[in-house]
């Protein structure tokens, strides 16, 4: 079943590929493949998903990049940011950084 949802990777399919990796999962959950074929489907994941966002909003379809967006944000561990690079983000000055906890 790993070997299946390898090749359903190679070929872009990622459903067929993420149903086999479950499958080959209650097998043999200790199978040492399990974690590169869960990197690769993430990793495909990642890039479809900024590919699928990127094509709503060309379409201009606002709504669907923005629900979109939000199911990613759900999907992806928060991440405590350094004031600094809150601080760079927003584009506060040198002077007016405050320090956020």
């Amino acid at each position: 079943m790993v070997s299946k949802a390898q090749i359903a990777l190679d070929q872009q399919h990622l459903e067929a590929a993420l149903q086999a990796l479950e499958i080959a999962r209650s097998i043999n959950r200790d199978d040492p493949r399990l974690q590169i074929v869960d990197s690769r489907l993430s990793k495909m994941r990642t890039e479809l998903g900024s590919t699928v966002i990127q094509a709503a909003i060309n379409a201009g379809n606002y709504e669907r990049a923005a629900a979109l967006l939000d199911e990613a944000a759900r999907a992806k561990p928060y991440r405590r940011r350094s004031s600094l690079s809150c601080a760079a983000t927003w584009g506060v000055g040198e002077r007016k950084r405050k320090r956020i906890d």
